[in-house]
């Protein structure tokens, strides 16, 4: 009897492990927002205009002082029009943590330029929601009532979203924002409802809210 319990207790261990496994994949990096580098200006990039010249010098840890040798290109994203910053997903001993086919590399806040910050990066924007998963708060809680809406037929996985405001909460960021009918149509879009998104999926790290670069 003893032996089928303790089989019992292994195999549920097992089930445990390989579950947080799981969600130790499915758990995705946490952006932290993008950093600015003259050179991205490439069409590597997507961009058309003609980037600049300067090296770009990467570290291994947050404290090496011996940069990486080699071509090594860094995940980026537009926070301007034609305007690509890196990707940030740690800050630490001033530098900026980035990722370039699954390794990751630090950069010098010395060598670099200016650190958008998310979520206000968003500010002004023309955002939607990102994260198909996130939920609708009444307030800026956890523990608040989730409002449900249905989404517009025609807006597809982008849902839009007006920011009214973003504010820190016990170390943890919450967007204020409208979910609307449309976008960049011409129209006056209608409020189909109105609440409070963590800025990343407490499930998936996921970030809720992006926006479109170059506008309409």
């Amino acid at each position: 009897m003893r032996w089928i319990l303790r089989a019992a207790l292994f195999a549920a261990f097992l089930i445990l492990s390989g579950a947080q496994e799981v969600w130790a994949q499915e758990k995705q990096d946490k952006f932290l927002g993008l950093l600015e580098w003259g050179a991205l200006c490439a069409p590597v990039y997507g961009c058309s205009r003609p980037g600049l010249s300067e090296e770009l010098w990467l570290y291994e840890s947050a404290t090496s002082t011996k940069p990486v040798h080699g071509s090594v290109l860094p995940e980026a994203e537009e926070y301007d029009y034609e305007t690509p910053g890196f990707v940030v997903y740690e800050i630490n001993n001033e530098r900026y943590k980035v990722k370039s086919d699954e390794r990751y590399f630090w950069v010098s806040a010395a060598d670099a330029g200016i650190f958008h910050s998310y979520p206000l990066i968003l500010r002004d924007q023309l955002t939607y929601i990102e994260d198909g998963d996130s939920r609708l708060y009444k307030n800026p809680d956890m523990h608040s009532e989730i409002i449900t809406y249905k989404r517009s037929a025609g807006v597809g996985n982008e849902i839009p979203a007006e920011i009214h405001s973003i504010t820190e909460i016990n170390g943890q960021w919450w967007i204020e924002i409208s979910v609307q009918d449309s976008i960049c149509t011409g129209d006056q879009p209608a409020v189909i409802a109105r609440g409070w998104v963590p800025a990343w999926n407490p499930d998936t790290g996921a970030r809720a809210l992006w926006f479109y670069s170059r506008g309409c």
